[in-house]
């Protein structure tokens, strides 16, 4: 006489074996989610800290002290979090939404001055040149391009303009010997304004060369 399981039976411990999710995954998701909500909270503006000041209870004032604490803790290095979510990519600045969305269309380029006198502009990498697949590998470019003409990231221009070199040196005879980086923009104004989608053309960084700075960047 043979004896035989029933379907239902053998489908359950199935379904037994393959259930649960390992604990280290568990953990790193609830790091992971943790990390991206601090570096999301948007960064105390003046009137946030003075808001803190105020003795009275408002909805307001605890919005203020969230992103208040939030800067104080763990937005600083010593709670590891921000080396976590910027040297993969997993950090995105509040004004991509709200309260006050980037309103300004932006790109760089370089005009680079050879050795024999001649120029050449040199693009940076845009987006909006570029196919999906091509987007995706690229987006650091944006990031780093958006953070580059402002005037508080002045101590990226040098690497940058040196790197605009190697990019333009083919020829090994006629080295670059100066690069000047410019901005192109143009101003969304809020509605009902229309927009002037002529861009606006300034020059923001000039320097000479370094030839061995370069040709490490060329390697």
């Amino acid at each position: 006489m043979f004896y035989t399981r029933g379907v239902s039976e053998m489908v359950g411990e199935q379904v037994e074996k393959k259930r649960g999710v390992h604990w280290a995954i568990k953990a790193w998701l609830i790091f992971h989610c943790f990390a991206v909500i601090t570096r999301t909270i948007p960064l105390p503006q003046t009137e946030d800290l003075d808001r803190v000041k105020n003795p009275e209870f408002s909805p307001q004032k605890m919005n203020s002290q969230i992103k208040v604490a939030n800067l104080n803790t763990f937005r600083q290095t010593s709670w590891l979090v921000p080396y976590y979510t910027e040297s993969l990519g997993f950090w995105q600045y509040w004004d991509m939404f709200a309260p006050n969305p980037a309103q300004e269309d932006i790109w760089v380029d370089a005009v680079v001055d050879f050795a024999d006198g001649s120029q050449s502009t040199e693009m940076y990498p845009r987006m909006y040149e570029m196919d999906l697949a091509e987007k995706f590998v690229s987006e650091r470019y944006r990031k780093y391009r958006e953070r580059l003409s402002g005037g508080e990231y002045a101590w990226k221009w040098p690497h940058t303009a040196h790197w605009f070199a190697a990019k333009a040196w083919k020829n090994p005879e006629n080295p670059p010997v100066r690069v000047t980086l410019r901005r192109h923009f143009y101003t969304v104004p809020k509605p009902p304004a229309k927009t002037n989608f002529e861009y606006s053309t300034y020059a923001f960084y000039s320097a000479a060369i370094d030839q061995y700075q370069m040709q490490e960047l060329k390697r």
